[in-house]
């Protein structure tokens, strides 16, 4: 992702973040505040896994998004348009793996929490998409 050139005069080094805008624009996707009940449930590994599948589906407003471990890790990059979309979550492939199916003795993983549904389909990318409350009630 590019840094806007009027904030490229507060970075101190590259990989700084540069700092929230002086006040909110429309410059943001919806989050569910009903998350901020459930934070605490979940691991650091778990968050920015469940962050980047609502980017990639609530965020665009799709229903579902297929991503790749590629893609959580290194992020996606346009060939048409030259510029990186997002950069990933800097996770590596095992940390991923856990946050979404558990790691035993440790957490169940964002599935058996509740949070996600994934499709998967032998030779495919993996498709995600949040569980919602309709979803759980026809259980």
């Amino acid at each position: 992702m590019e840094i806007p050139e009027k904030y490229k005069k507060y970075i101190k080094e590259p990989n700084e973040f540069p700092g929230f805008p002086s006040e909110p624009a429309n410059n943001y996707w919806r989050y569910p505040r009903i998350v901020n009940g459930w934070w605490h449930t979940l691991t650091g590994s778990e968050q920015k896994v469940l962050d980047y599948i609502l980017r990639h589906t609530w965020g665009y407003d799709k229903d579902c998004d297929a991503i790749s471990w590629t893609q959580f890790q290194k992020g996606i990059y346009s060939k048409k348009e030259h510029k990186w979309i997002d950069k990933g979550i800097g996770l590596s492939r095992q940390a991923i793996d856990w946050a979404i199916n558990g790691r035993k003795g440790y957490s169940k993983g964002l599935i058996k929490k509740g949070f996600i549904i994934a499709v998967k389909k032998r030779g495919k990318t993996t498709v995600y998409k949040l569980k919602t409350s309709q979803q759980i009630s026809l259980q």
